[in-house]
């Protein structure tokens, strides 16, 4: 008794040491698939590309500052020149024309308007006649005016916000997207696991019925054929067991390569609860939809592009004029000096004109491309639209069916529980066949995967209404996580 008592008491010490770090429950495991999984690495790799992008945007609207040139630009060969006579020589030439320039842009974005300040220096050597020179403008300010509907720099601006509200939802689903992928492995786990309790149970009951089914036997209360079953049953208990074992392996497997956890661990998973949640109305779920989903922004910039391209249609196949005009200081002198101190006043304006006269219908052609695909991207946004508002409705209708089937499967599961064990009471008297035990055992076994089944089926419909509206009813609360 002292060895037992020893040795049942190490077994308790040893079960929190060896399976306490591999205890998850739920939580754990979409807390672990949200942080470390590949799809929420995928996810967060999509918001950064998007908010880059909106960087990338917003520092273009502030003025840019570049430098250019061309230093040293040396050259030494041999040039064909025209002699008065309308011969052809070749003579021998070496220079530098060197060149450096450096502007200030701003475009503004409301008119499309391109404003720049230059200041710009050139040298130019020729080393066959010693002969140097410099030219320069030491302030240049202009503009560049386009005369047309279209402005590209305007629609991007119209764009801009709604591609970053759409990155920011698109991650928020990402994430839930990839706890829904999470919570599918961990009930396959779990289910997995229940069969493994159930299949070990079951061999330890008919091991324990089959000693008192051959004590009966051997003084004739039980038929031989009674006595059969009960090690058919033994042998089928055996083989449920390897066969749950197996399962349990291949679906730890599955779930701890997900979550990217080192080696093959022995996951052990807490049952979840069903915990209560208030009624959900179906047009305050299909306002949350509205109000979180990537899907409405992504058809309002999808609106907005078609748009966008309606309007170039319009504008790049008719009327086009461009008006750059510019005004400032230049020079040129032997040195650089003079450039600075004394330059002359310059003006430069002018007008490109673009009037398509004949084109066959290309530009009508191509307006009514354009215009083709904007009335249909409104067309199908509202189908989409529409469609999605009928999955929250039927999802929201699953939802509340599968917490109603959760509760009777629960009652189910206790009356076969009572049932079971009044039945193994009353095998134990002889009151009973052991056909009529085996069904008991059944019926308890079923109830027992039906709850777990049910269970998983609230799970899931509860994951997929997060989903669906990314709303956490439980907290009534949008739901949010942290951007990168």
């Amino acid at each position: 008794m002292i060895l037992i008592r020893m040795l049942i008491f190490l077994g308790l010490m040893g079960m929190p040491f060896l399976h306490a770090a591999d205890t998850l429950s739920l939580a754990d495991v979409l807390s672990l698939a949200r942080t470390q999984s590949l799809p929420a690495f995928r996810a967060r790799a999509d918001f950064m590309q998007a908010k880059y992008r909106h960087q990338q945007f917003v520092a273009g609207l502030f003025p840019q500052i570049s430098l250019a040139g061309t230093i040293p630009n040396y050259t030494k060969t041999f040039s064909q020149t025209t002699q008065p006579d309308g011969t052809i020589a070749f003579q021998r030439i070496a220079y530098n024309n060197a060149f450096l320039e450096m502007e200030i842009s701003q475009t503004v974005a409301a008119t499309g308007t391109r404003l720049f300040l230059q200041s710009n220096l050139q040298q130019y050597d020729d080393f066959s006649s010693d002969f140097r020179r410099f030219n320069g403008v030491p302030l240049r300010i202009g503009l560049q005016q386009t005369l047309s509907a279209w402005n590209p720099q305007r629609w991007q601006q119209r764009l801009d916000p709604v591609q970053v509200a759409e990155s920011a939802r698109q991650y928020q689903y990402d994430l839930e997207a990839t706890a829904q992928a999470a919570l599918l492995l961990f009930f396959d786990l779990l289910l997995a696991q229940i069969d493994g309790e159930l299949a070990d149970a079951n061999l330890t009951g008919s091991l324990t019925l089959l000693d008192i089914a051959r004590a009966r036997y051997e003084r004739g209360k039980i038929s031989e054929n009674d006595l059969l079953q009960l090690e058919l049953e033994q042998i089928n208990a055996r083989k449920s067991v390897n066969d749950a074992h197996q399962a349990i392996f291949l679906a730890t497997t599955r779930l701890s390569n997900f979550l990217r956890l080192q080696g093959r661990p022995e996951i052990y998973l807490l049952t979840p609860d069903a915990t209560a949640l208030p009624e959900v109305n179906l047009n305050d779920a299909l306002r949350h939809a509205s109000g979180n989903r990537p899907e409405y922004k992504t058809w309002e910039r999808r609106r907005l592009e078609a748009a966008q391209e309606t309007a170039r249609a319009r504008a790049q196949n008719g009327f086009q004029a461009t008006v750059p005009a510019s005004l400032g200081y230049a020079g040129s002198a032997a040195t650089i000096s003079p450039i600075y101190q004394s330059p002359q006043a310059e003006q430069g304006a002018w007008v490109t004109l673009s009037i398509p006269l004949v084109n066959w219908g290309r530009g009508k052609a191509a307006r009514g491309l354009a215009e083709t695909e904007l009335e249909y991207i409104n067309q199908w946004a509202s189908q989409q639209e529409l469609e999605l508002e009928t999955t929250v409705a039927q999802t929201l209708s699953a939802w509340k069916q599968a917490r109603q089937t959760l509760g009777f499967a629960l009652q189910a599961q206790e009356i076969a529980r009572r049932q079971f064990e009044i039945s193994q009471d009353r095998y134990r008297l002889g009151e009973i066949s052991t056909t009529d035990l085996t069904l008991s055992l059944r019926a308890k076994d079923i109830s027992r995967r039906n709850y777990a089944g049910s269970l998983r089926d609230y799970w899931i419909t509860r994951q997929q209404m997060r989903l669906l509206t990314l709303y956490d009813f439980t907290n009534d609360t949008p739901i949010f996580h942290p951007l990168p």
